[in-house]
């Protein structure tokens, strides 16, 4: 074997490296809107330690969507905010 060992970190929520800029919260607002037809913002919203679902959640129960509505939508919303972010995404190199 040989080789030095391999540390590897998740940083989900963007606490240890946050060079990617709003592009991430502008797919979230983005999906949501154009899922849920609903206007949002992650104004307020503690994201420290969060999954985008538990972000997403937040976000609609704050502009008025019922917990029925948002778990009927959140697969479509989920697979749109990472399309939007794809298509966006900054140039981390």
């Amino acid at each position: 074997m040989g080789g030095a060992p391999a540390v590897v970190l998740f940083d989900i929520d963007g606490t240890l490296i946050r060079r990617a800029g709003p592009h991430h919260r502008d797919a979230l607002v983005g999906a949501i809107h154009e899922e849920a037809r609903l206007e949002t913002t992650m104004d307020g919203i503690p994201t420290q330690g969060m999954l985008d679902r538990d972000i997403i959640r937040m976000m609609m129960l704050r502009a008025g969507a019922d917990e029925a509505s948002i778990a009927s939508c959140m697969p479509a919303v989920t697979a749109r905010a990472q399309a939007i972010y794809l298509r966006n995404r900054p140039d981390l190199k």
